[in-house]
């Protein structure tokens, strides 16, 4: 039941705003590699402090994230990074990361299956994977808003 209500949330433009919220973060600091991931690694952790307060993205990222750890028990940054390697399966930068072929292949798994809770459950016990999704957000990240 759970994989069917953050099927919907996949498609809920309300979200977009972590997304601008990070593009906006990124332009204003000049972001270099890797200064995107130690931003959503920070965001992760609950540390919304790293996050502007122009244009009120700050409140507004910490608002939504509330609401969706209590509506789905996940976190708002980590379902963001999901859905972008969803769109953009980079199985280069998860071989790159992750070793463990029995992680591998169960993410690869998951990816194919679509199976929202459980790669969500996954990215947040192994930080080997939210790495992988972190890095391919930043990578696919680039010019997106």
């Amino acid at each position: 039941m759970e994989n069917i209500k953050l099927k919907g949330e996949l498609s809920n433009s309300m979200y977009d705003v972590v997304n601008e919220m990070l593009h906006y973060m990124s332009d204003k600091q000049k972001y270099k590699s890797n200064d995107m991931i130690k931003l959503i690694t920070a965001i992760s952790q609950g540390k919304y402090r790293y996050i502007t307060k122009d244009d009120e993205y700050r409140d507004q990222v910490e608002l939504l994230s509330d609401y969706f750890k209590k509506e789905h028990n996940h976190l708002l940054i980590n379902f963001i990074l999901m859905k972008n390697m969803l769109a953009n399966k980079d199985y280069e930068i998860i071989n790159q990361i992750i070793k463990n072929t029995d992680t591998r292949e169960n993410l690869t798994y998951l990816l194919e299956k679509e199976d929202y809770d459980e790669l969500l459950t996954l990215m947040e016990s192994n930080k080997k994977v939210f790495l992988a999704f972190a890095k391919t957000y930043e990578r696919y990240s680039k010019g997106m808003c």
